[in-house]
């Protein structure tokens, strides 16, 4: 079977919709030793947090969303759930809004949570906050928003551990080519709003890390 770049641009869009990729981020921080205390070298008290932070956040950024757009969708109140209509998007953007606030509250609440995390998570709400109030007036890529966070929070971490991670940043900006080629392909946005996602995505995180 012939698989042409359509097909290949749709496996993305669905591989690395947004919803998820906070998720492969945070298990990354974890898995690869980017921040003390929060990684699989720990102490045993340590990873045992570390899961919980890594559960509750999957469940509350990307499970309880993910859930509520297929109610959605299922209600027909939304096409799909790449939501490709402007006017489809809000309610989606709400909901995975308060179910990220509801989420980092809780978390919060329960165990000792590392600051470079934390900002991540807040630099998350205002991305979605930001894409909320942007839908008002104009679509914009979540896609890059996402991928665009995840450069932002390396270039951060970069800084803040005084190493450039050259092989993650470059990874990086390549699937952010390839998620903006499937975004293109698929006529899902234009340039201008693949590159404003991507620049809002990257703010949203550089800025609050820059605070630790």
């Amino acid at each position: 079977m012939r698989i042409n770049s359509y097909q290949i641009a749709n496996v993305v869009a669905y591989l690395f919709h947004p919803i998820f990729i906070p998720c492969y981020y945070i298990f990354i921080l974890f898995w690869r030793n980017y921040i003390p205390g929060f990684n699989r070298f720990s102490s045993a008290e340590n990873i045992e947090g570390a899961v919980m932070i890594i559960v509750l956040s999957c469940t509350f950024i990307s499970f309880i969303p993910l859930l509520l757009m297929l109610i959605l969708v299922k209600l027909k109140i939304v096409s799909s759930i790449q939501a490709k209509v402007q006017r489809e998007r809000s309610l989606p953007f709400l909901s995975a809004l308060v179910s990220g606030l509801f989420g980092f509250i809780l978390i919060h609440k329960i165990v000792s949570v590392p600051p470079v995390i934390s900002l991540f998570y807040i630099g998350y709400l205002f991305a979605i906050g930001i894409a909320l109030l942007v839908n008002n007036y104009s679509k914009i890529s979540i896609h890059m928003i996402g991928i665009g966070g995840v450069l932002g929070s390396f270039i951060a971490l970069s800084k803040l551990n005084h190493t450039i991670y050259l092989p993650e940043l470059y990874l990086i900006l390549g699937l952010s080519g390839l998620i903006a080629f499937s975004r293109l392909r698929l006529q899902a946005h234009t340039p201008a709003q693949i590159g404003f996602g991507f620049v809002v995505g990257i703010l949203c995180e550089v800025y609050p890390l820059y605070f630790i």
